[in-house]
């Protein structure tokens, strides 16, 4: 229903700054006052889902995606994704014909090996995982939701803004620019700054 509301009222202007505030919404304009209540109870679902302690969720949110599609424009579509809760993490631009740096696809202690369901084994922290390191802040925001949720939107929410920024202006750019040697630049350059900050995070809490 939250989301409904969303979507209504941001009718005819919806983009992915929007979708962003959707999938990252915890009732901030309402009367609960956003993180003021415990998201990891379940009285108010929002689709920013978060484990709650007694089991009462159905765990956190693994990942999102948001994916920009123009008709009008032949180039293939950047796609915005964020591990887990979107509110404890941040969007990072994608693009479907840009190869992905290893520490994206780098999986926890598990790897990569397809197996079926009832062979696989249980998963675990990675250090050279950018997924499992999300996961360590997500956890730690767990404890406290309210003060170390600030911290960290301050520390993402600038450089989630400067990503979109730049989309923004690689997707207005003429033909005749290699957009897709920009966006591999992009994706770089956004590894590069998401490890620094997630650093930053773990050295400050002593993870």
């Amino acid at each position: 229903m939250r989301a409904h509301q969303l979507l209504y009222q941001y009718k005819g202007i919806i983009d992915a700054t929007t979708m962003m505030h959707i999938l990252r919404d915890h009732h901030e304009d309402t009367f609960l006052e956003g993180l003021q209540f415990y998201p990891y109870l379940p009285d108010f679902h929002t689709l920013c889902m978060h484990a709650s302690p007694a089991g009462f969720t159905w765990g956190n949110a693994a990942t999102s995606m948001i994916v920009e599609i123009d008709p009008e424009d032949p180039i293939a579509p950047p796609c915005w994704v964020c591990y887990l809760p979107p509110c404890t993490g941040l969007y990072m631009a994608f693009h479907l014909a840009v190869p992905l740096p290893e520490p994206v696809t780098r999986a926890g202690t598990g790897g990569l090996e397809v197996r079926s369901a009832r062979d696989a084994p249980v998963d675990g922290f990675s250090e050279s995982s950018l997924w499992w390191r999300f996961n360590r802040i997500v956890d730690e925001v767990g404890r406290d939701p309210v003060r170390p949720l600030k911290e960290v939107r301050t520390i993402f929410d600038p450089i989630e803004k400067g990503y979109l920024q730049r989309v923004g202006e690689l997707q207005k750019s003429p033909p005749d620019i290699p957009r897709q040697e920009e966006f591999s630049a992009l994706v770089q350059d956004e590894v590069s700054e998401v490890t620094m900050a997630l650093s930053m995070l773990e050295k400050r809490w002593n993870l």
